[in-house]
């Protein structure tokens, strides 16, 4: 997920070779293992593909990728790759409960949890192997918080020679609101009068 625009973006190595005329994305439709094409990118475009109608929010996607020449032959469709989707609840004494579908399509072997507080850049709380779905922030602290889940992958993608690789996945961007703790809830509580009733204009 490119979670500067909450969208899905497909990213992949150009295939050598100077006939093929353009990429067709696919994306996994309310069927099981039934693919749609969604769009294509020229050959000669930079090899991105955002997916606009995607919801980040609600759900994970699988995407492939087919290769078109420049006599309308195309190729067979490539492995398939899943988008991580990361929900989160409230447990007790402040706990954060995550969990998150597996990632597919490259070889990894663990994900990491990282958390920003109350706008802080985001830092890595823990780490789960690639096996595991699952992890709690125990005792998270209280404000605003926001939490991704990424795949730190052993070899990168580079869909520009000119850019540097792109090393990791992530998942959608979870967002807290803040936390409740005694102090506040005992000024909540509190009456408050206002003097003068009426005002006299001060």
């Amino acid at each position: 997920v490119d979670i500067a625009v909450d969208k899905n973006k497909v990213v992949w190595n150009k295939t050598p070779g100077k006939h093929i005329k353009k990429y067709i994305i696919y994306r996994e439709s309310t069927l099981a293992n039934q693919f749609d094409s969604i769009g294509s990118v020229p050959a000669d475009s930079l090899p991105i593909f955002i997916d606009a109608t995607a919801n980040t929010q609600a759900r994970s996607y699988k995407y492939r990728i087919q290769i078109e020449d420049m006599c309308g032959n195309r190729s067979g469709l490539s492995p398939v790759h899943q988008t991580l989707h990361l929900s989160a609840n409230q447990g007790t004494n402040n706990d954060v409960n995550l969990s998150w579908n597996p990632y597919e399509g490259l070889l990894f072997s663990s994900y990491n949890i990282l958390r920003s507080h109350r706008g802080s850049p985001f830092n890595r709380i823990g780490s789960t192997p690639s096996a595991n779905l699952g992890f709690t922030d125990v005792n998270a602290p209280l404000g605003s918080k926001a939490y991704l889940i990424e795949v730190a992958l052993p070899f990168g993608c580079t869909p520009d020679t000119n850019a540097a690789s792109i090393t990791s996945i992530f998942s959608n961007l979870i967002n807290l609101g803040a936390g409740v703790g005694n102090d506040e809830l005992n000024l909540s509580q509190v009456k408050l009068e206002a003097y003068p009733n009426p005002t006299t204009g001060v």
